[in-house]
């Protein structure tokens, strides 16, 4: 039996984050601020079984909300749609279509680039200093990850694996990194992030991405 939408774990987590970020004007002098933020990386699949990999471009499309909480700190609710993956170059094993699924499953890691696309939700707890009006933000915290597609690509061969056969369809992880904000209200960052938990079910290779973000405020 399948969870309900409102009882899902990204629902659930959106959901009260929504209503800590509404409650705090009301309750705080904390000032709030919104805008959008796109995050360029290289990931790589880490873990006993990655063999020799290579690390794979990606990139994640989103927003922020960013509310002050006193002279010191800011809490940040971030949402974003990307991709994660790379390529696996040692393995053994072949690809086998299950007519019943109408799609391949995953039992081969030879020489393949995978991709996984995420819908994603984090919470960053940041220390920005009073010292630099809070443009300075060090930040860390927890991501939870819906998993929506995921291929695998051999040569000119793609393959559409089963999420919910081949993959976990929600994924645990954290980030941490640092942003600064200039004057025009633009920010620029350096950013780490991993996934806690594997990309597979029966392969323990976790995504690892480390890159530049971009965002800005918006508002005065």
């Amino acid at each position: 039996m399948k969870t309900p939408l409102f009882f899902n774990p990204f629902s659930f987590l959106f959901s009260a984050v929504l209503a800590v970020m509404m409650m705090l004007p009301s309750h705080t002098n904390a000032q709030v601020w919104v805008g959008p933020r796109v995050i360029t990386e290289f990931n790589n699949m880490q873990g006993g079984q990655a063999g020799n990999s290579s690390s794979s471009p990606s990139f994640r499309l989103g927003g922020f909300i960013q509310a002050s909480l006193g002279p010191d700190f800011i809490l940040r609710p971030e949402v974003y749609l990307g991709v994660r993956g790379g390529r696996i170059k040692s393995a053994g094993g072949q690809f086998v279509y299950v007519d019943v699924l109408d799609a391949y499953v995953m039992t081969n890691l030879t020489n393949a680039k995978y991709t996984f696309t995420y819908a994603d939700l984090a919470l960053m707890f940041c220390f920005a200093p009073a010292e630099t009006d809070q443009r300075l933000q060090f930040f860390a915290g927890p991501r939870l990850s819906r998993l929506l597609t995921a291929t695998a690509r051999q040569s000119t061969i793609e393959y559409e694996l089963v999420p919910d056969k081949e993959g976990h369809r929600w994924q645990a992880g954290f980030a941490l990194g640092v942003d600064y904000e200039f004057d025009n209200k633009l920010i620029i960052g350096l950013r780490f992030s991993r996934d806690l938990m594997a990309a597979f079910r029966s392969v323990k290779l976790q995504n690892e991405s480390i890159g530049l973000q971009f965002g800005y405020r918006l508002g005065s």
